[in-house]
């Protein structure tokens, strides 16, 4: 295995050893890594619930980026809330496909918690981390296989800061552990969850940024806007042409001239309403002229009025009274014509950087978003893919339950029970469709399942791929 990885596994083990971390593939920086216990004044995890993260620091010099899941469990003797056991993979230097992470760190995390000699029924067996007994995922060589550059800027800044998301963890953990570099520069940890229990506390406690799955994209596409601009920018400062041309732009009153030059104009295409404000501009600029021409007008012959309340015609000496500066109407044309060279100026100054303004780069506000909804939104399950060919047979079943009590206990343990028991058969094939595989296994047993939970001491029909 490659030294840029390393498997951890943790929890709180209650007295005396609180929370324990062990890390299973020795890497020599791993030992640099901090603590990831949560902060239970902001953060905590519910039974039933799920929590995943992913986390950047340096370690030893080392960029680590850490994608984690925790899951709920009890101290032994304690009754007390927010325990968990908990694991992750740790990348140094380097990164690889979530989709592939992800996979990875649900086998490994399942697992875990599968194992009897670990976890009964939420119940920690075990005093300290060490003692967890874990198994490696099988994909995880593929790991080495599938490395991908790592974004130094994002480690440029440490703001111990942290974000939390609530979102649809079967649909879209993978796409937004994939967006959330855009993100990690302002956050050190980017938390996701589906729990609506989980999210409520947060928010109760204020301490941590919350967000929802729309706020989340809303602000990558912000992120995204304002790279762009960035590299526009800098564009635009390499370009010859556009100093060449800065000071005389102003004075150019043809559309031809106002639209914005080669170098720009590619940027500006993609903003949907470019012909409009390039439309108003020119409106502007015509106007502009039209109020020139009749002040020229207005400097070559002096008014008249037919107003019968305006004061006679007072004599002036000679030099004043033929001057344009003795004009009433010229000082308000004067007056218009600054007003629009200066509404000009500054709408050209918009025009330039309008994205800029709608677009800004300060880090998510910590204002309370909306509330959030009683339960979690109900998302259509698809059908298993492929369809199930047959069911394990009795000693495969035997096996997948030997030395362990099912009765009593959630329908995603007993899930996750059967997928770390059956790698071949139904793992490798269904270990990315844990909702649906659940939900057939369900249909195919409803005598067993009441209120999620497991009724029954066996179950008989346990679809398979083979």
């Amino acid at each position: 295995m490659s030294t840029s990885i390393d498997l951890l596994a943790f929890g709180t083990f209650g007295i005396p050893n609180g929370f324990k971390q062990t890390f299973f593939l020795n890497n020599p920086n791993s030992r640099y890594l901090k603590s990831f216990d949560l902060n239970t004044n902001a953060i905590t995890i519910y039974p039933q619930a799920n929590l995943y993260s992913i986390r950047k620091e340096v370690a030893n010099g080392a960029k680590a980026l850490s994608y984690t899941q925790y899951s709920f469990a009890r101290e032994q003797h304690s009754d007390r809330g927010g325990t968990f056991i908990g694991s992750s993979i740790t990348f140094f230097n380097t990164n690889c496909e979530e989709p592939l992470v992800i996979s990875c760190l649900d086998e490994f995390h399942a697992d875990i918690i599968a194992e009897q000699r670990n976890i009964i029924n939420h119940v920690l067996q075990v005093k300290h981390s060490d003692e967890l007994i874990v198994r490696e995922p099988k994909d995880l060589n593929k790991l080495d296989l599938n490395f991908k550059a790592l974004d130094a800027t994002l480690f440029q800044k440490t703001r111990n800061s942290f974000l939390v998301v609530y979102c649809d963890l079967s649909s879209e953990l993978n796409l937004f552990l994939q967006k959330s570099a855009y993100l990690l520069s302002d956050f050190d940890t980017i938390y996701f969850t589906d729990s609506v229990d989980i999210a409520n506390y947060v928010i109760e406690k204020g301490l941590y940024t919350f967000i929802n799955s729309e706020q989340f994209l809303a602000e990558i596409e912000k992120r995204k806007a304002a790279k762009d601009i960035e590299r526009f920018e800098q564009q635009k400062s390499k370009n010859p042409s556009f100093q060449k041309n800065k000071s005389t732009l102003p004075e150019k009153n043809t559309p031809e001239e106002i639209t914005p030059r080669n170098w720009d104009i590619s940027f500006f295409k993609k903003q949907s309403n470019q012909n409009k404000l390039i439309a108003e501009h020119n409106d502007l600029v015509k106007k502009y002229n039209e109020l020139k021409a009749q002040l020229k007008q207005l400097s070559n012959s002096k008014p008249k009025t037919d107003n019968p309340f305006e004061s006679p015609d007072i004599s002036y000496p000679e030099e004043e009274d033929s001057s344009i500066l003795g004009s009433y109407q010229f000082w308000r044309g004067l007056s218009i014509v600054l007003l629009l060279t200066c509404g000009y100026a500054g709408y050209r100054e918009y025009e330039r950087y309008h994205v800029v303004a709608t677009t800004p780069t300060v880090a998510v506000t910590s204002a309370p978003p909306a509330p959030i909804p009683v339960a979690p939104p109900k998302v259509e399950i698809p059908p298993l893919n492929p369809l199930p060919k047959s069911v394990l047979k009795e000693k495969d079943i035997a096996y997948t339950f030997k030395n362990s009590t099912i009765q009593n206990q959630t329908a995603d343990s007993v899930v996750n029970l059967i997928f770390a028991k059956n790698k071949t058969d139904i793992t490798s094939i269904y270990g990315n469709q844990k909702p649906a595989y659940k939900a057939e296994l369900i249909k195919r047993n409803p005598e067993c399942f009441k209120d999620d939970k497991v009724i029954c001491t066996s179950l008989k029909n346990i679809p398979s791929a083979q």
